[in-house]
């Protein structure tokens, strides 16, 4: 079942057609591609904090321009009920706002989310037991929806005979998914140049085993 937050990137029929992909990709391959979409990886348990100070400075300006300036008020106790007032009113409102994904993106310096996103999709690396395949040869095909954030990560033995820049293209296929909120069409194609690119130094086997399932892995 695909969560709320990503109905808007992806369909149920969705998912079926990315299982495929990942399973014609393997039937070239002995590689083991784990296709994965989380909510974020970064941390926002900051923005509230910050949006409230950046409001509280912007109440602050317009209270002493319109109550000051302007001579609005008249009586200084209906002065500081105003502004207590407006402060009040920014707690939930920054609280809301904080929710807001671009906003999320907009407080979060890129290079945080490049960090936190490639930290978050090394755990859920080894969380999958890609770590664990016969051979070393699994690669995971990591997409952070919220940072916008993609992560490719080969296991040992894909790693020492394959240069990490040769996955730009299978990176810029799901950036392209991500942009244009087709994460379907993204992924099918990002895996399916994944198998051609593993097929060359890693082609299938006699008796290969499929070790890891073919299913896209969504986590919040």
């Amino acid at each position: 079942m695909i969560p709320k937050w990503l109905k808007h990137f992806l369909l149920e029929s969705d998912l079926k057609t990315i299982e495929d992909a990942v399973l014609q990709s393997e039937v070239q391959t002995s590689g083991e591609i784990v296709p994965m979409i989380v909510r974020r990886s970064s941390s926002v348990r900051h923005l509230p904090t910050l949006i409230y100070l950046f409001g509280f400075c912007i109440w602050l300006s317009l209270f002493e321009f319109f109550g000051h300036y302007l001579k609005l008020f008249e009586l200084n106790f209906i002065e500081i009920i105003v502004f207590v007032f407006g402060m009040i009113l920014l707690i939930p409102l920054s609280y809301i706002l904080s929710l807001n994904s671009y906003l999320q993106r907009l407080l979060v310096h890129p290079l945080d989310r490049e960090s936190q996103s490639y930290h978050r999709a090394l755990i859920e690396f080894y969380n999958a037991g890609l770590n664990k395949t016969d051979g070393s040869t699994g690669i995971l095909l990591f997409i952070s929806l919220v940072d916008h954030q993609v992560v490719i990560l080969a296991d040992k033995s894909i790693n020492d005979k394959m240069n990490h820049e040769i996955w730009s293209e299978v990176r810029d296929l799901m950036l392209l998914g991500l942009k244009n909120k087709n994460m379907a069409q993204g992924l099918t194609l990002a895996i399916k140049k994944c198998g051609e690119i593993l097929s060359f130094h890693f082609p299938i086997k006699a008796k290969d085993v499929n070790e890891l399932s073919n299913k896209l892995i969504i986590k919040d």
